[in-house]
């Protein structure tokens, strides 16, 4: 007597290639700087404002450059939310 299964088909799971993620130990200066104030500052429980960065960074808070590196966090998924906002 033969035992006949009908099994679904499972999918695998997408996997990410490795060269599509963003190495942290090769962000630009700045960005690097950003995120450890960022992280510094979860890790105390405050919330990290647009003037805490430009203080840290000497860039004013109205910067462009400093507008593009917290843009390109975003974009990189190292930060979630509108940081601009605030």
């Amino acid at each position: 007597m033969a035992l006949l299964l009908n099994l679904p088909k499972i999918e695998r799971p997408k996997t990410i290639s490795l060269d599509r993620t963003v190495n942290p130990n090769k962000l630009p200066f700045l960005q690097v700087q950003i995120l450890q104030r960022i992280y510094l500052d979860l890790f105390e429980q405050r919330q990290t404002a647009l003037e805490d960065l430009a203080e840290l960074t000497d860039y004013p808070k109205d910067s462009k450059i400093l507008k593009d590196a917290i843009d390109a966090l975003v974009r990189k998924d190292f930060l979630e939310g509108d940081l601009l906002k605030f």
